[in-house]
């Protein structure tokens, strides 16, 4: 059992699948922390990592996820959205979707 947090710093699949559920990285220290080893999987990621054509990567990820989700090597019980809560007199914050929030353009207006 394991609390566990990923945030992705690119809009990738292969940002989250690789690093995480890939039988490359089952060697301690491991980041595919489950330990999970499915060669169709890994060899999935591998095709969608080498192929230029989106539509093709789409499937391929698409079927390694069918993988991980019959396979089950993690049950997530839990996902977070991160707060944001601004009051009106701040100006110039814009959240990014993927990245840590980048605070250096805030200035309050009173």
């Amino acid at each position: 059992m394991a609390m566990y947090g990923w945030t992705g710093v690119m809009a990738d699949p292969d940002n989250f699948l690789s690093p995480n559920l890939s039988s490359t990285n089952t060697e301690k220290p491991a980041s595919n922390r489950a330990f999970y080893k499915n060669e169709e999987f890994t060899s999935l990621l591998q095709q969608a990592r080498e192929t230029f054509d989106q539509e093709e990567r789409i499937k391929l990820y698409k079927k390694a996820q069918e993988i991980f989700h019959e396979d089950a090597p993690w049950v997530t019980i839990a996902h977070t959205t991160p707060p944001i809560g601004l009051a009106d007199y701040v100006e110039g914050f814009e959240a990014h979707p993927m990245e840590n929030d980048n605070f250096a353009k805030i200035y309050l207006n009173k």
